[in-house]
């Protein structure tokens, strides 16, 4: 009838035994908009504040510093000697300076108690002792993925667990997995319900970072990391405008960190054939996101074709501008996107490259319909309609569909205008293109609005908005919203607009888009 209780860096691996892991304290990211009972609530904020009060006597949290302390915990993981490590130096620095100079972590975390364990006086020297542990092909493999920006599954970890030779390491991946798992360098992140993510504390993953940094091999292992990312977003680019659409938008939104990790590394080592393949690449995700992240794109694509070398190769080059080119339409940056699309289309001619020519003169059709040319706009997409038939690009078709029908609509015909619509609607439905079909279907809803047929136009806002929510990309979309709230002020429903008015402000609001800020403000009924 013997129990043992036992703390252990990892289990012990002996029958009976049962195991209890000790996850990180609990910390929420600062950035967000919480309330200040919340973030002071934390377990990771209260041992801040308990350790910094028994340093310096009258330290206090309040409004004033909240934040600051929050972000400590948030960025340390929660690991408790590294909080208490930092509210060590209250003494010395104010909480929002231990937060500034976290990017040095292992310099700044060193003045632990005397009286502990050697290991566990600096936060460095507590990892030194933990990665000493290790065997060397853990420590290779820890090292390698702490190239990891975000989360990953077993596939990526197994692009990234090769050697020169392309052979695997000696054990399998989810042997090393396992055993990183067990002591505590690779965490084993919110299950999806059919994939297994792991990850790294930022922490770790820093200390790993640095480890890499010292070995002769780690640009081979970056470039690795950055391959892995560009096979994944080419495959997500092929598959995105099918009947999967949803399923892979949701993965490259998971992927996001990596993928823009793999992007920052190619632009700062100047690999620009992968900095331009990688940014051209997620160029079509930064635009449908609903998140507003095409300024977000727009600095990546122009960090990319900044690059010298970029002119060297045209192809990869081509496909960055075309990114860039759409990206700065949606900005509304017409100056510049007229540029970029210039010089899109005379690669695209010069390189004989059907989809760039597509995208190009799809990008003149637009161009020429938000500066008001709309008979040229309406020839133009007409003559592009049949490229993008040909090459089976559903959601170029959709785009010069409603580009033809917003031109009818200028010079008045009204019937046409409502075919093109529905055109690209049917055909968005047929190829299960959800994105393009809440697109179709929001453009049909306007064209009603517009009319005075105010219910079957709310009925096509909310079909368009329920398809959007479907996609994951995070929340309602604000235009929608915006003109749900004039179909109720028509119907006289001054309360049910006033709430679609205030949700699309603050959604407007959270994507920083002002121009939406000022229309949903200037359109509140009250």
């Amino acid at each position: 009838n013997l129990h043992v209780l036992a703390t252990s860096r990892e289990p012990l691996g002996v029958p009976g035994e049962t195991v209890w892991r000790l996850s990180p304290l609990s910390v929420v990211p600062a950035d967000r908009d919480l309330p200040y009972t919340t973030l002071a609530g934390t377990e990771g904020v209260r041992l801040f504040a308990d350790r910094a009060g028994a340093i310096v006597p009258d330290f206090r949290l309040g409004e004033e510093n909240i934040a600051a302390v929050a972000q400590i915990c948030w960025r340390l993981d929660g690991i408790p000697l590294a909080i208490e490590l930092a509210a060590a130096r209250v003494e010395i620095l104010s909480p929002e300076e231990i937060a500034d100079r976290l990017g040095d972590r292992f310099r700044l975390l060193v003045n632990g108690l005397r009286t502990a364990p050697t290991r566990q006086q600096t936060l460095r020297t507590t990892l030194d002792w933990s990665y000493e542990l290790l065997s060397e092909r853990e420590r290779r493999a820890f090292e390698c993925l702490s190239v990891f920006a975000g989360s990953f599954n077993l596939a990526a970890v197994t692009a990234i667990l090769t050697t020169d030779a392309g052979v695997r390491i000696d054990r399998s991946e989810i042997d090393v997995v396992a055993s990183l798992v067990a002591k505590s360098f690779v965490q084993v992140a919110d299950p999806e319900r059919n994939e297994t993510r792991y990850r790294l504390l930022e922490t770790v993953r820093a200390y790993g970072l640095e480890r890499l940094g010292a070995r002769d091999d780690v640009h081979m292992v970056r470039r690795r990391y950055a391959h892995w990312a560009l096979a994944f977003v080419k495959e997500a680019e092929s598959r995105v405008h099918g009947t999967e659409q949803s399923r892979w938008l949701r993965r490259v939104a998971r992927e996001l960190p990596n993928l823009e990790g793999a992007l920052g590394w190619a632009v700062e080592s100047r690999e620009v054939d992968l900095a331009l393949s990688l940014a051209g690449a997620q160029a079509w995700y930064w635009f449908h996101a609903i998140y507003g992240s095409a300024a977000h794109g727009l600095l990546w694509l122009e960090r990319a074709l900044s690059l010298a070398e970029a002119r060297d190769v045209p192809h990869v080059r081509l496909k960055a501008l075309a990114g860039i080119a759409l990206l700065s339409m949606t900005q509304g940056a017409r100056e510049a996107a007229w540029a970029w699309i210039q010089e899109e289309l005379a690669l695209a001619e010069e390189v004989k490259d059907d989809a760039g020519l597509l995208a190009a003169q799809g990008g003149i059709a637009q161009y020429l319909l938000m500066t008001g040319a709309f008979e040229e706009a309406e020839r133009v997409a007409g003559n592009t309609l049949e490229l993008a038939r040909k090459l089976d690009e559903t959601w170029v078709t959709v785009i010069l569909l409603s580009n033809q029908a917003y031109c009818a609509l200028h010079r008045g015909d009204v019937v046409r205008a409502r075919c093109c619509f529905m055109a690209g609607a049917d055909l968005a439905r047929e190829k299960g293109d959800t994105w393009s079909l809440a697109m179709a279907l929001g453009q049909l809803g306007d064209l009603e609005r517009a009319e005075g047929a105010h219910d079957r136009a709310g009925t096509l806002y909310q079909e368009s908005l329920s398809l959007n929510e479907t996609l994951g990309l995070g929340g309602r979309s604000p235009s929608l919203l915006h003109n749900l709230g004039y179909v109720a002020l028509a119907r006289d429903r001054t309360s049910e607009a006033n709430g679609y008015f205030t949700e699309a402000l603050m959604q407007f609001q959270s994507r920083g888009d002002r121009r939406g800020v000022a229309e949903a403000a200037l359109s509140h009924p009250t």
